[in-house]
């Protein structure tokens, strides 16, 4: 990571008054500010923020405010490496593995949780459920095409099985709550488990 500049202290506060900085992302930012403001040193706290928002970030998933702000911090000559949806589409087809879709939720907070476990293979971050061909972000945020934010999980059923992923998913989510998930309200946030066999495939973002 570069030296920051009093530019990228200046864009990193704006991100936090930005109407379209996702709660998550915003959650990252008010840690960050909160280290700051305990003296940290810069570099030190934009590293450690680099690195929760890299998940994203390698899947395109951060707004586009966030996304910029992401790509300015990153050294001249630093590269985040793009997530490879072509390995994700190539282990959904390959018999050693199995899949399944999960929503609950902003998708963004549910691609780590599974991503970092044993026998995970991939997992992608979309849409599903919906009406509408290749509908966009605001398509699907304006409740009005029927999808729900999801994350398709490929994993090898030989280290993690989908017993396994059920009970990390219960801990993730409320079943009770139809209208969304802690602070994401809306129908595109509704806690659903689609059955592979009867979907054929997820959006991604």
């Amino acid at each position: 990571m570069r030296t920051i500049t009093e530019q990228d202290l200046s864009a990193f506060y704006n991100l936090l008054l930005e109407p379209g900085t996702r709660d998550w992302e915003r959650q990252q930012l008010l840690k960050a500010k909160e280290q700051l403001a305990a003296g940290q040193a810069s570099t030190t706290v934009f590293a450690e923020l680099e690195h929760s928002l890299r998940p994203l970030a390698v899947r395109n998933n951060l707004t586009p405010a966030v996304t910029d702000f992401y790509q300015s911090i990153m050294s001249d000559g630093e590269q985040s490496q793009q997530y490879d949806y072509a390995r994700h589409q190539a282990a959904l087809t390959d018999s050693r593995y199995d899949h399944a879709i999960f929503a609950g939720g902003c998708f963004w907070c549910m691609v780590e949780p599974f991503a970092l476990r044993p026998g995970v293979i991939s997992v992608l971050s979309g849409y599903t459920g919906g009406r509408v061909d290749s509908p966009t972000y605001d398509q699907v945020t304006s409740q009005a095409t029927g999808h729900v934010e999801a994350v398709e999980i490929v994993f090898d059923p030989n280290k993690m099985s989908y017993a396994e992923l059920l009970k990390l998913y219960w801990q993730i989510i409320d079943p009770t709550d139809d209208g969304g998930q802690i602070n994401d309200r809306g129908d595109s946030y509704r806690p659903i488990i689609f059955v592979h066999r009867q979907i054929t495939s997820l959006i991604r973002t």
